[in-house]
């Protein structure tokens, strides 16, 4: 419950982050007999049923300002604006 109420604390719509992007690892992996290891908090807010794939990422770097950006599932482009004013910021 702790990590649910962390996380609908957060803000949305916006960028908070940029990581590293290194991998896309099928879900069954996080099963088994030698499963990858992943947080408590990350098993609770996560859904790592069979079928999904996860995203491993590296090199966290936290923006000192909010970035508003709208969205969408899967990988897709941020506009220009958008990636100025991230980059601005690294």
């Amino acid at each position: 419950e702790q990590a649910w109420d962390a996380a609908m604390a957060m803000p949305y719509g916006c960028a908070l982050c940029v990581v590293d992007l290194f991998d896309c690892v099928p879900t069954q992996l996080f099963h088994g007999a030698t499963p990858l290891t992943i947080s408590q908090a990350e098993s609770d807010l996560g859904d790592y049923t069979p079928g999904r794939f996860a995203w491993l990422t590296h090199n966290c770097r936290v923006l000192k300002y909010q970035v508003p950006v709208r969205g969408y599932q899967g990988i897709w482009e941020l506009d220009d604006g958008i990636v100025q004013m991230i980059r601005r910021q690294l």
